[in-house]
């Protein structure tokens, strides 16, 4: 017998209301064979706070405090470091070339 288990989360959108996907051409995927780490770096510091905040809820296992607390820091400096705590989060690991 087997396991199964799933997950299901809202329509993601951005502040806008428009969608998060393939469709729209913003898709990124947690996996590192189909988005490397300067794609998904470069794709976190372009979306706007609101955005990232919705996303840092649905696709990572941060408590809220924890989010808030890197929000805060993003918020204040665009820092190399805070915006590789946030990949970080997504529990995304950087191929070799990307680093």
């Amino acid at each position: 017998m087997f396991l199964v288990s799933a997950l299901t989360v809202p329509l993601v959108t951005t502040a806008e209301g428009k969608k998060f996907g393939k469709s729209e051409g913003n898709a990124v995927w947690l996996r590192d064979s189909l988005t490397s780490a300067a794609e998904l770096y470069r794709f976190l510091m372009e979306t706007r706070d609101a955005d990232l905040e919705k996303l840092l809820h649905y696709l990572t296992f941060l408590e809220n405090d924890q989010i808030e607390e890197l929000l805060s820091k993003h918020r204040v400096t665009t820092d190399f470091m805070c915006t590789n705590t946030i990949i970080r989060s997504f529990q995304f690991e950087p191929r070799k070339g990307d680093q």
